[in-house]
């Protein structure tokens, strides 16, 4: 949960807020200030309290609107929510000013009040992270996984990258197959605490398996069930502690892990050439674009591809996104490497393949190619290049078309 602080004069007024906090499951009030402090007092509570949220009193909004703007130039990064009965236009354009990332207009009710954590968190702190990549399965069997896997190992092992793997299919994820773990905490157990990770309880959450680190899903474990504001949290935490975050999703986006693909910096729908998985591709990346996932962050990845299927051009013009690379089938070389709890064979065409893909990912012409090693944004430093053109709505320039 969010961490906040309330400045509220009315008692009656802490107290419903502070009840729609309870409810929200979202939000934990640290204090209730009930007159609004002097700067050095307001210093003082923001240093010992670090609140990711704050929630102030307009009522009185001459005396408000100061205590926002100090609140502010103090913390830039903290939410500050303001809350009353009315507000005027010029009134909103001086919060804005003052720093107040959303406003609550009574009356409020536990709807407005999630919408309003989640509007204010997303505003003052960065749209997308430039280590996070989604991949997303057009359908359930598309290898999405595999895929997922095989690329975070040439990451880790090809390119010395610091590497973090999440499951994020909670039902049905089969990643602890691929590396023949049972994890004793689950990726569900580090979102529900992922208001309290440190150094000490995410060592506890994470699995290190073949040079990576995982959070795995315990399929037999349903509840607590997440929210936007879990993951939010648990990347928060995990960004800058590695070089590249990748997340396997299930084939379905919801309010939960629409965080992922919101933030990710870029999202690949991962699909087979036979025409039901093209068709709910499409179906994929019409979802995402109803979320505004900006069309420069779509891409397409085509697995289990055979010489006798669509061109990779015209899987482009079918789907109005370009394919960034085409991963050919090779059953026994995916079979071995599942019996042997390891990568796809880095000498066989699809090994070859995962590494011809995480050399474009990383900005590589070629693998012989010397290149510097960078950490932390090393992904966003590539927007425009190799793997994110600028295009429209039409096939892919050459230098995105896969080899």
């Amino acid at each position: 949960m969010f961490s906040a602080i309330l400045f509220v004069e009315d008692q009656s007024l802490s107290h419903a807020l502070e009840q729609l906090a309870t409810e929200s499951k979202q939000v934990e009030i640290q204090r209730c200030i009930d007159q609004f402090p002097s700067r050095y007092e307001l210093a003082r509570l923001l240093n010992t309290f670090v609140p990711e949220i704050i929630f102030v009193d307009l009522t009185d909004w001459t005396r408000a609107l100061p205590l926002c703007d100090a609140i502010h130039t103090h913390s830039p990064e903290t939410a500050i929510i303001g809350f009353g009965d009315i507000c005027t236009e010029h009134q909103a354009t001086l919060w804005t000013h003052a720093g107040v990332a959303t406003l609550l207009i009574s009356p409020v009710n536990s709807k407005k009040f999630r919408h309003a954590i989640e509007q204010a968190i997303h505003r003052v702190r960065p749209a997308m992270q430039d280590n996070l990549i989604a991949f997303l399965p057009s359908k359930a069997g598309s290898g999405c996984s595999t895929v997922a896997f095989n690329v975070a190992g040439c990451l880790a092992e090809e390119h010395d990258r610091k590497v973090l793997l999440i499951e994020g299919d909670l039902h049905s994820g089969i990643l602890s197959v691929l590396v023949d773990v049972q994890p004793v905490f689950s990726v569900r157990d580090a979102l529900d605490h992922a208001a309290e990770l440190d150094f000490s309880n995410w060592n506890k959450y994470i699995v290190r398996a073949q040079g990576i680190d995982l959070l795995l899903t315990r399929r037999n474990k349903k509840d607590p069930v997440p929210s936007w504001s879990n993951y939010h949290q648990l990347l928060q935490f995990a960004m800058n502690r590695y070089d590249a975050i990748l997340v396997d999703l299930p084939e379905v986006v919801n309010e939960a892990t629409s965080e992922i693909v919101t933030r990710a910096w870029c999202v690949y729908t991962v699909c087979t050439p036979e025409p039901a998985s093209l068709a709910l591709a499409e179906q994929r990346l019409n979802e995402l674009e109803c979320r505004d996932i900006t069309s420069d962050r779509i891409r397409v990845l085509v697995n289990r591809w055979h010489e006798s299927d669509p061109k990779p051009e015209e899987i482009e013009q079918r789907l109005r996104y370009p394919v960034s690379s085409v991963f050919h089938n090779d059953y026994q070389a995916v079979r071995k490497a599942t019996s042997e709890f390891g990568y796809v064979d880095r000498e066989c065409e699809l090994g070859k393949g995962f590494q011809t893909f995480t050399n474009k990912l990383l900005g590589i012409a070629a693998p012989e190619e010397p290149q510097p090693r960078r950490r932390f944004g090393f992904l966003r430093a590539l927007a425009g290049k190799a793997l994110m053109p600028q295009f429209t709505h039409s096939v892919a320039p050459p230098s995105d078309r896969p080899s």
